[in-house]
């Protein structure tokens, strides 16, 4: 009597097995939020923006008397802040599980770029200003090799 009672669940199991594998796979959504050379150019990213606002903030005290280099100056914090506006919308879309919108990359990148560009305008002859352009330049242009790696390695 027990006989086909088991040939019954036997058959209930095999035909749930057989429609599990033929199911389609459950497809979850990317957060985008990468492997570790990902995090690391984030990071890179956010750390070298930082530290070229620091150096910003120090070279607009110091170049303040000459309205050409002031102006420049401007445009290089307004580009960082644009960029870091940008990180920051992106950030927040991950954290959310939602895409990074492109408009978004777009932000980090134009205001990285005119940073980029006034920052390679700047001119000075006082050795110690002289020396933190370079910095300022070297930490932008660091920062803008660290948005190609986030851009070629978070997919």
């Amino acid at each position: 009597m027990h006989f086909p009672a088991a040939i019954a669940l036997f058959n209930l199991f095999g035909l749930l097995w057989a429609s599990m594998a033929g199911a389609a796979p459950l497809q979850l959504e990317s957060r985008q939020i990468g492997g570790i050379q990902c995090n690391v150019n984030r990071l890179q990213i956010v750390s070298d923006l930082t530290g070229a606002k620091a150096t910003a903030k120090t070279l607009t005290a110091a170049l303040a008397s000459d309205q050409a280099s002031s102006d420049l100056m401007s445009t290089v914090t307004q580009g960082i802040s644009d960029a870091q506006a940008g990180i920051g919308k992106i950030a927040q879309a991950l954290f959310t599980g939602q895409q990074a919108p492109a408009e978004d990359r777009d932000q980090v990148a134009s205001g990285l770029g005119a940073a980029i560009d006034a920052a390679g305008s700047l001119d000075t002859t006082d050795d110690a200003t002289s020396q933190d352009v370079t910095k300022l330049q070297q930490q932008l242009a660091k920062a803008a090799t660290a948005g190609k790696g986030v851009v070629a390695n978070c997919k």
